[in-house]
C-alpha cells in the first residue's frame, strides 16, 4: 500500500510539472497551501520562481 501511495504522488508530481511547466526547484517548494483548487491554480513563492517573483499558474 505504501508503494502505491508513493507511485501516486510521483504521478501527481509529473502531471503538475507537465501541466504547469514548473522547474524541479519550483516543484520541490510546493506545499498543500500552494494549491488553490477553487480557482484551479498553483502558487510558487518568491524565492523559488525563475524570476524571483511570485508565480500563480493555472492547473
Amino acid at each position: 500500500m505504501y508503494g502505491q501511495l508513493i507511485e501516486f504522488e510521483l504521478l501527481d508530481a509529473k502531471h503538475v510539472t507537465t501541466e504547469t511547466g514548473l522547474r524541479a526547484n519550483e516543484l520541490r517548494s510546493l506545499k498543500k497551501l500552494s494549491f488553490d483548487f477553487e480557482n484551479c491554480t498553483v502558487t510558487v513563492k518568491v524565492g523559488y520562481s525563475k524570476n524571483s517573483k511570485k508565480a500563480v499558474l493555472p492547473l
